[in-house]
């Protein structure tokens, strides 16, 4: 599916630049770059929260030197996640109705949104912007004009 996908996007934006939209074709353009080179950040569900790969990492070394992994961490039904955390997992912990950020560092994990956390990202930006992580990852919300701050024109 994911390889049809990626074909119909190059012919359509092939057929875009033909058609003198170069513009609307090099959204296309980003947007087959990010299927084929962005998986999103890797991410880890610790304490009822997400963190980032570099954070998730940092507790799991820390908790083991004091002693507190569990005796097979590669077996996650073996222990809850709020002992030590589980994952990683790709796309920023995967779809949800709003973007994700690491629970200790705040740092942008670029997941993937449902049609309600497409909703909520183009509401924020209507309400008084949106951080610059945002506007790119999703930038295929705003279509071909791109994102505006609100009030300008």
């Amino acid at each position: 599916m994911a390889n049809n996908l990626i074909q119909l996007i190059v012919r359509t934006a092939n057929d875009l630049d033909e058609m003198g939209l170069e513009k609307e074709a090099g959204v296309l353009d980003s947007m087959l770059e990010k299927l084929a080179y962005d998986p999103g950040e890797e991410a880890y569900v610790y304490k009822a929260d997400l963190i980032c790969k570099e954070c998730g990492d940092k507790v799991k070394a820390e908790l083991t030197a004091q002693g507190k992994a569990p005796a097979d961490p590669s077996n996650e039904r073996s222990f809850d996640s709020d002992q030590f955390p589980k994952g990683p997992y790709p796309e920023g912990g995967g779809e949800a109705d709003s973007p994700h950020h690491c629970g200790m560092c705040e740092k942008f994990l670029a997941n993937p949104l449902t049609s309600d956390g497409e909703k909520y990202v183009l509401e924020a930006a209507q309400e008084g912007g949106i951080p610059l992580e945002w506007q790119d990852e999703y930038s295929y919300l705003f279509g071909p004009e791109g994102y505006k701050e609100p009030g300008i024109n």
